[in-house]
């Protein structure tokens, strides 16, 4: 194992194949490190009026999009990544972002906006009852954590409209979708939720102990990371 100093404390990682991104912050900067060789190759500050925490990032094919909240924005990275190649302008402060469904999809408040990433331009702005947790896109739809109620809310991307509330366990703080399924950590029960998006529903509930809060798909697996006490 090797570890890599990074400005700020890292708020999130995207994978571009040999290459992750690390967003961190205050300031908000990207990071971009060699994964053969475990070691920096860049790093790009990110536009920003004040010095807050950062937001998340995406790997689409060769670029990286960043939630920008500091800039009220979503900024996109492109090979060599040494410069912020372009900007989407947001009426809101971006958090959460993610990819599928043709679309890049960015949360902030109670804020859904869709983004077409080919013209790099809003498509819809979508007004949420709740501020989500969490945000991924996949198998058909738009999955968004609400965290005090409990939930799992799916979004359908064609018309932006929410299809259904599905509950999971307490406190779900994570969302992910692979393997023909979508995936939920819940952190006060220290179980991960599989929910069949064909049916919309939990299929199983899977214990992992102490306090799961975030969670990934690959590799033929599910990728829990839980917060411990020593």
């Amino acid at each position: 194992m090797k570890r890599i100093q990074v400005s700020g404390t890292p708020s999130d990682v995207a994978d571009i194949g040999d290459l992750a991104a690390v967003v961190s912050g205050p300031p908000g900067e990207v990071t971009i490190i060699d994964a053969q060789f475990g070691r920096k190759s860049g790093t790009i500050r990110l536009p920003s009026s004040v010095p807050s925490p950062t937001g998340t990032a995406v790997a689409l094919g060769t670029a990286i999009w960043v939630a920008n909240p500091n800039g009220r924005q979503v900024d996109r990275l492109e090979p060599p990544y040494t410069q912020i190649a372009g900007s989407v302008p947001l009426l809101g402060r971006p958090r959460l972002i993610a990819a599928g469904e043709r679309a890049l999809w960015v949360a902030g408040g109670r804020t859904l906006w869709r983004i077409d990433p080919g013209r790099a331009r809003v498509r819809a702005r979508i007004r949420l009852p709740f501020a989500p947790a969490a945000l991924d896109a996949g198998a058909g739809g738009v999955w968004l954590v609400d965290k005090q109620a409990g939930k799992l809310v799916r979004i359908d991307p064609a018309t932006g409209r929410v299809v259904t509330r599905i509950p999971v366990g307490r406190r779900p703080s994570a969302v992910a979708s692979g393997s023909d399924s979508i995936w939920v950590s819940n952190e006060l029960d220290g179980t991960v939720s599989r929910v069949d998006p064909r049916r919309n529903t939990v299929v199983k509930t899977v214990p992992v102990r102490s306090t799961p809060i975030d969670l990934a798909v690959g590799l033929g697996a599910v990728w829990v990371v839980r917060r411990t006490t020593s």
